[in-house]
């Protein structure tokens, strides 16, 4: 069975977590492309925590 997200996991990478995670959203691809140029990956996670809020998923 195939994984989703294959290994290596960086898990420990704001960057590589940032980047699965835009991979998966529902959003569209404009959106996508807009998060994945964001320069800072923090700032990219605090995107993506706010939109996963606004959209009751935590």
């Amino acid at each position: 069975m195939k994984k989703m997200i294959e290994p290596p996991y960086r898990l420990d990478s704001a960057t590589w977590v940032g980047n699965r995670l835009c991979e998966f959203l529902p959003i569209s691809s404009k959106a996508r492309q807009r998060l994945m140029a964001l320069d800072d990956p923090l700032t990219r996670l605090s995107v993506i925590h706010q939109y996963l809020q606004q959209h009751r998923v935590v």
